[in-house]
């Protein structure tokens, strides 16, 4: 396979190098985070393996991403409160409808299930 590979044009080689190389600044990235770098330290490297502007469109999906689990957050505290709150489980049912449409769109609801243990 190889062999074969070697004699590909570049611009092939490169395209069928891109997701292995996709992984590895995944992989990099999760250790500078544990390490505790900064968003700047992760743009710059992503800069560097990628470019700047796709290293710009990783840092706002990064953003995206905390403010979910931010809101996820919030949501876990509150449907916790109504279930723990001694109310009939028809009226935490209808408390528990209530919050999700407050805080989410008709699309993100669906995710929600993930996001919801026993």
């Amino acid at each position: 396979m190889s062999a074969l590979q070697a004699n590909l044009p570049a611009q092939v080689k490169a395209e069928l190098d891109a997701p292995r190389q996709v992984l590895l600044l995944q992989h990099k990235v999760e250790q500078l985070r544990e390490q505790g770098a900064s968003d700047d330290e992760i743009y710059r490297l992503r800069a560097q393996t990628v470019n700047p502007e796709a290293a710009a469109r990783l840092a706002e999906l990064d953003r995206e991403e905390a403010a979910w689990k931010n809101r996820i957050a919030q949501y876990q505290v509150a449907r916790q409160q109504i279930l723990q709150s001694g109310d009939s489980a028809a009226q935490q049912q209808a408390a528990l409808q209530q919050l999700q449409m407050r805080q989410f769109s008709a699309q993100e609801r669906p995710r929600l299930t993930a996001y919801e243990g026993p």
